[in-house]
C-alpha cells in the first residue's frame, strides 16, 4: 500500500509508538491530566481516550508476526487488564467511546483474535450484555450516536452475534430509530432536538439540526443500519430506514454547490459550517456511510454517488482539507486510512494516489524523540483553546496513527475500524457493488 521507500519509516514510527506506550504506561500519563478536564475522569480507560484503545493497537503489532514486536503482547495485556479493572471500580455510563460498552467491544474482540489467548473467561461479557439489553429496552432519549448513544452500543452488540441478547438488543435499536425517525414522504432523517445541544448552540439552532457527520450524525446511523442488514438483523426495518436516510442525504446534498458538499450540519434556523477532510465530518467520511449502505443493499445508485463524492474529495486541495495532526478522527492518518478503504474496493488509481500523500503526510509529521513515537496532537481545552500534547489515544493521539500505519504496511484486513463503523460484521468491507 505504501510505497516501498516508506515502508520501513512507517514500522520506524509503530516501533517508537510501542516503546513510548510503555513509558506512558510506567508514568500513568493521560490526556484528561494534561488538559485539566475534570469531566475527562474515567476516560483514561476508554476506547477512544484511553487505555482499552492503547490495548486495541498493541494488540494489533502483537498479530504482525515480527520479532521486534514480542514486547508488545505483554504491554496490551498490562492496557487492557487496567481498563478491565475499572470496570468495576469506576462509575461509567454506556457510552461507546467513552464508557464501558467500549471497553467491552475491546475485551471481546481480543479474546477471539487469532495469537496468544487473553486469560479471559469464555462469558466474562454475559453480564454486560445483559446490563446493555435492559439500557436500550428502556428507550433512552438522549443521543442516537456512534460516540455516545444507542448506535455505539450496536457497534458492541454487533460484535457479539449470534447471541440472542444480542440479536435482541439490536432489534430494539433499530426499533429505536424507527421511532425517532422524521418521514418526509419516503426519507428519513433524525433530528438532534435544542434539549441535546449545550446552551451556546441552543441559542445558535433553537429548532435544533440535523447532524451531517458519521460521528453523531445520519450518516452514522445509515452506517449502523447497514451492518445491522449485512448481520441479518430485522432487515426490513434496517433497509426501509436506511433507504429513506441515503435519499434524504443525497438530496442535502444536491442542493449544496462545490466541495465540501456536506456541512457540519443544517438547521431550520442557523448558521451551516463548512467540513474539513474527515471521518468524523465531511465528505470522505460520509461516501464510506454510503458506500456501507450500497454494499448492504446491493443498490448501484447509492454506490455511484458514494463514489463520486469520494472522488471529489481525493481532489480536494491540501490547503482547504483543514488537516493539522495526524489523528485517526480528523488528521492525516484518517484520510490515508479512508483513501486506502476506497482503493481496495474499486482499484483507482486517484485513491491510492490519495492514500499515499496522507501517509506521506503522517510520517512527515513526526519529530523522533518528542510526543508518543514522535507524534502530537491538537486538542480543545477546557477554555476551547487549541493547544498541543502528547497524546496516547485511539482517536485523536499515537495509538490510531500506529493502527493506521500497521494496516498500509501489513496484509490484515484492519478489522478494528468497526469501531468507526467502517469493516462490516465478519469480513472486510473491500468490496464494491457491480
Amino acid at each position: 500500500m505504501l510505497e516501498p521507500t516508506a515502508v520501513g519509516d512507517a514500522w520506524d514510527a509503530i516501533f517508537a509508538i510501542v516503546r513510548d506506550l510503555s513509558v506512558t504506561f510506567e508514568t500513568g500519563a493521560s490526556t484528561a491530566a494534561r488538559v485539566g478536564a475534570s469531566n475527562r475522569s474515567t476516560r483514561r480507560f476508554s476506547l477512544a481516550g484511553g487505555d482499552a484503545g492503547i490495548a486495541t493497537f498493541l494488540h494489533e503489532v502483537s498479530l504482525a508476526e515480527r520479532g521486534d514486536c514480542e514486547g508488545a503482547a505483554s504491554l496490551r495485556d498490562a492496557y487492557l487488564g487496567r481498563a478491565v479493572a475499572a470496570l468495576s471500580e469506576e462509575a461509567m455510563n454506556a457510552s461507546f467511546y467513552s464508557g464501558f460498552s467500549g471497553i467491552a467491544w475491546a475485551v471481546d474482540r481480543m479474546s477471539k483474535a487469532p495469537g496468544e489467548p487473553l486469560s479471559l473467561e469464555p462469558d466474562a461479557l454475559d453480564s454486560i450484555d445483559r446490563v446493555l439489553l435492559d439500557y436500550v429496552a428502556r428507550r433512552p432519549d438522549g443521543e442516537l450516536d456512534v460516540v455516545s448513544g444507542v448506535i455505539g452500543v450496536g457497534v458492541y452488540l454487533l460484535e457479539r452475534l449470534p447471541r440472542e441478547t444480542a440479536h435482541r438488543g439490536l432489534s430494539i435499536i433499530i426499533d429505536t430509530l424507527a421511532e425517532r425517525a422524521e418521514r418526509h414522504g419516503a426519507q428519513v432523517a433524525w433530528l438532534t432536538p435544542p434539549s441535546l445541544l449545550d446552551a451556546d448552540d441552543r441559542a445558535k439552532y433553537p429548532e435544533g439540526r440535523y447532524d451531517l457527520g458519521v460521528a453523531h450524525g445520519v450518516p452514522g446511523i445509515v452506517a449502523f443500519l447497514a451492518r445491522c442488514i449485512e448481520a441479518s438483523v430485522s432487515i426490513e426495518t434496517a433497509r426501509e430506514l436506511l433507504e429513506g436516510a441515503v435519499s434524504w442525504l443525497v438530496d442535502c446534498c444536491e442542493l449544496r454547490l462545490g466541495a465540501p458538499r456536506f456541512p457540519y450540519w443544517i438547521a431550520p434556523v442557523g448558521p451551516t459550517q463548512p467540513t474539513r477532510l474527515a471521518w468524523c465530518y465531511g465528505d470522505l467520511g460520509v461516501s464510506l456511510a454510503l458506500r456501507s449502505a450500497a454494499v448492504a443493499t446491493s443498490r448501484v445508485d447509492f454506490w455511484n454517488f458514494a463514489v463520486k463524492l469520494a472522488e471529489d474529495a481525493a481532489r480536494r486541495p491540501v490547503e482547504s482539507a483543514g488537516i493539522i495532526d495526524g489523528g485517526l478522527c480528523h488528521g492525516t492518518a484518517g484520510a490515508a486510512h479512508l483513501f486506502r478503504h476506497w482503493f481496495r474496493a474499486t482499484g483507482q488509481q486517484s485513491f491510492l494516489d490519495a492514500s499515499r500523500f496522507w501517509f506521506r503526510e503522517t510520517l512527515a509529521l513526526r519529530n523522533e524523540g518528542s510526543g508518543v513515537g514522535g507524534y502530537r496532537s491538537v486538542i480543545r481545552d477546557v477554555e476551547l483553546r487549541d493547544v498541543w500534547i502528547d497524546n496516547p489515544e485511539l482517536l485523536n493521539g499515537a495509538a490510531g496513527i500506529g493502527l493506521a500505519l500497521l494496516a498500509a504496511v501489513t496484509d490484515r484486513a484492519p478489522t478494528w475500524d468497526r469501531f468507526l463503523l467502517l469493516s462490516p460484521s465478519g469480513e472486510t468491507s473491500e468490496r464494491g457493488v457491480r
